[in-house]
């Protein structure tokens, strides 16, 4: 499917994109990537957006120290979902109109972390937390100034750590 809609978009994929069928839930990532070419030897940025709410959190500290024990000064660069009570209120009105929907379409919200939660999970898993920002935190604060619907909620976080290696 994304590779229908890249070329769609006309995007081209460059010859050094390789794309890696994976079930996180139950395929070692580790394994999984060296099978496609990947080495873990050498430091690696690990783009991980959109994924760890979907995944339980056993399978999160999996994932998590598979990546730690990657070469050191490997990056990576996630998100996550706050609980309830880290959340505004208008980040808690998002969850409640839309985490039903999500999940009747198969895909649930299963992992929601705190920022000291997910400090301790990455320190464990032997990296080295860089920083951890909200979404108004991302950008210069006059550009948020504005009353639509793209306005910065208080629901998520976006992570980045770099690992220590084996």
């Amino acid at each position: 499917m994304k590779r229908e809609r890249l070329t769609a978009a006309g995007v081209p994929a460059s010859g050094r994109v390789v794309y890696v069928p994976l079930d996180l839930d139950r395929d070692p990532l580790a394994e999984g990537l060296r099978a496609h070419g990947f080495d873990d030897g050498e430091p690696a940025v690990v783009m991980w957006p959109g994924v760890s709410m979907y995944l339980g959190a056993d399978t999160v500290a999996r994932i998590l120290a598979a990546v730690g024990r990657f070469a050191a000064g490997t990056e990576l660069v996630m998100d996550y979902l706050l609980p309830e009570g880290l959340r505004d209120a208008a980040a808690q009105r998002y969850v409640d109109a839309v985490a039903l929907f999500a999940s009747g379409q198969g895909e649930p919200w299963k992992t929601f972390l705190a920022p000291d939660d997910l400090a301790a999970l990455l320190s464990d898993c032997g990296f080295d937390v860089v920083e951890s920002v909200r979404q108004h935190e991302m950008l210069d604060a006059a550009l948020w100034d504005r009353r639509d619907a793209l306005v910065p909620i208080d629901l998520s976080r976006i992570a980045h750590a770099r690992a220590h290696g084996r």
